[in-house]
């Protein structure tokens, strides 16, 4: 029975890597499961997109309110005005700090550099894949994985991530402070595609909103928005709809 349920996962991770996308500013790369590497796209349709930092542009704004229910009315009336693109795909995660306070992470992707984002149904951040990996993080960490070496740390009750490139002047600051003394953690190539499945199938990335690509579920839904400082007051907007495990698994009826 194991060794059936271990056989069923593998053809799901199998399944699931042969449909996603990792992008970032040097263009569109698969992952090889068997060479345990970062490859060229296997071809030029998947359902899912993993944005790297560089494909989009990003900034928290906190907000003072009652409840979530007001900060999402909030962060609604104004989510376009936030795009520096004349079109683009947008996101946010809401996180509250403490009582009353909240940070909003709103992520936008320039349609006009990554016209083909359309295409995808789910569109995933790495970044939250990375913190949902490690946990809660209390002191600095320093992360390596098949895709990237990144920094972890805790600031103002909020976690943030941040690239470090090989061989740069920030990586070896964080090697040789004392002072930052970062812990060290290793995703291992060859438990990187399990423990993305895990992140996959755990559904945590539904609190991102706008990773569900309702244009490409149900065509008749907008996501995509025209900045309001670009295009001036055209009334085009965001329009919000269900965005919960029943609706992804019964819509399309795509998971396994």
């Amino acid at each position: 029975m194991k060794q059936h349920i271990t056989t069923i996962k593998n053809r799901a991770i199998d399944w699931i890597f042969k449909h996603i996308h990792i992008v970032d500013r040097t263009g569109v790369q698969g992952f090889d499961l068997s060479r345990k590497q970062l490859c060229e796209a296997a071809s030029s349709h998947a359902d899912i997109l993993v944005l790297r930092k560089s494909a989009y542009v990003s900034f928290d704004k906190r907000y003072k309110v009652i409840s979530q229910k007001e900060l999402k009315g909030i962060v609604a009336n104004e989510h376009d005005f936030h795009s520096p693109f004349e079109t683009s795909y947008t996101l946010h995660k809401i996180q509250q700090i403490d009582e009353g306070n909240w940070q909003v992470t709103y992520y936008f992707v320039d349609l006009a550099r990554f016209p083909t984002l359309s295409q995808y149904r789910l569109i995933l951040i790495w970044d939250d894949f990375i913190c949902h990996w490690i946990g809660e993080v209390n002191t600095p960490v320093l992360v390596d994985s098949p895709v990237a070496q990144q920094y972890v740390i805790r600031e103002d009750g909020a976690i943030n991530v941040s690239d470090v490139e090989p061989n740069s002047l920030k990586q070896r600051i964080l090697m040789a402070s004392a002072d930052n003394n970062p812990t060290h953690q290793v995703l291992a190539a060859e438990h990187f595609a399990e423990q993305f499945f895990h992140y996959f199938i755990s559904f945590s990335w539904l609190s991102l909103s706008g990773s569900i690509n309702r244009a490409r579920w149900l065509p008749a839904k907008q996501t995509i928005s025209l900045s309001p400082k670009k295009n001036g007051d055209s009334g085009c907007g965001i329009r919000r709809g269900c965005c919960n495990r029943e609706c992804l698994v019964n819509g399309a009826g795509f998971l396994f």
